[in-house]
């Protein structure tokens, strides 16, 4: 079942990454400083509530293949995932039952919707750190590392925006989710693939014993 949760999350990913840049194309209202969340509500919203869902169980997929390993660092790497899986399912539903600016509850919901972000955020920055260094070997290793520092960075930096008077934030966001959306569409492709290879070897081990 290994590859199949693998293939699933990388299935998820792609989705979202592909729903996503169409949305952004083709709103009406699109420009490069306008927070990716904004989308989730107006034109081509269902599409993006969609893939924000189908995103968030691609991420539990890739937590249970995570979990199959069976080590600690796998097994870290697999809670981070879900919770971000959890925290997404949260980031899309706060901004798509948004109430009227009058609702009492428009202040809580705009937290819950910020804090999910950020917590969905820092869950994949993390596990790019454990999981970068089993995935990746040399050169390819440095570079994928290299790119999680700076998303670490740039995430911070989205996060203490309005402190730092940055305004229109909503191109710093968009170049992190992805990049983080990227890693894991490569991660989880890498797993597949191995997947798949020690799968053969294991049955050709067994035909041979046969």
């Amino acid at each position: 079942m290994k590859r199949q949760y693998a293939a699933g999350a990388a299935i998820g990913c792609i989705w979202f990454l592909v729903t996503g840049a169409a949305v952004q194309i083709a709103h009406p209202h699109a420009v490069a400083a306008t927070a990716f969340s904004t989308y989730l509500r107006g034109p081509g919203s269902g599409w993006l509530q969609a893939a924000y869902y189908i995103f968030a169980v691609g991420l539990v997929l890739l937590a249970l293949r995570l979990s199959a390993d069976r080590r600690v660092r796998e097994a870290v790497a697999a809670a981070l995932v879900f919770i971000a899986a959890c925290a997404m399912v949260l980031v899309a539903y706060t901004y798509t039952r948004w109430p009227l600016p009058s609702d009492p509850s428009l202040a809580t919901r705009e937290t819950i919707h910020r804090l999910s972000a950020l917590i969905a955020f820092a869950g994949i920055t993390i596990t790019m750190f454990l999981m970068t260094p089993l995935l990746w070997r040399g050169r390819a290793r440095q570079v994928v590392l290299a790119l999680a520092i700076a998303l670490l960075l740039e995430e911070l930096v989205t996060a203490l925006a309005p402190r730092l008077g940055i305004g229109d934030h909503g191109a710093l966001e968009k170049v992190a989710i992805a990049g983080l959306v990227l890693w894991l569409i490569a991660a989880t492709v890498r797993l597949t693939f191995e997947d798949a290879r020690l799968r053969r070897r294991e049955l050709s081990g067994s035909w041979r014993v046969s």
